[in-house]
């Protein structure tokens, strides 16, 4: 029986380490996510500015 409470200790701390990493990943692609749209506005900006000039 312990071994079997010690394996679902093990399991309970494994899951609880994967949502921990998800959460950190999750917030990473939402700030990638970020910094791409102020990219694309900065692109669309100077293409817009580009093309009046020529």
């Amino acid at each position: 029986m312990i071994e079997v409470q010690e394996e679902l200790t093990a399991v309970k701390l494994r899951e609880a380490e994967s949502v921990l990493r998800l959460k950190e990943l999750r917030r990473r692609v939402e700030e990638l996510d970020g910094l791409w749209q102020v990219d694309i506005l900065n692109l669309s900006v100077k293409l817009g500015s580009q093309s009046r000039s020529n």
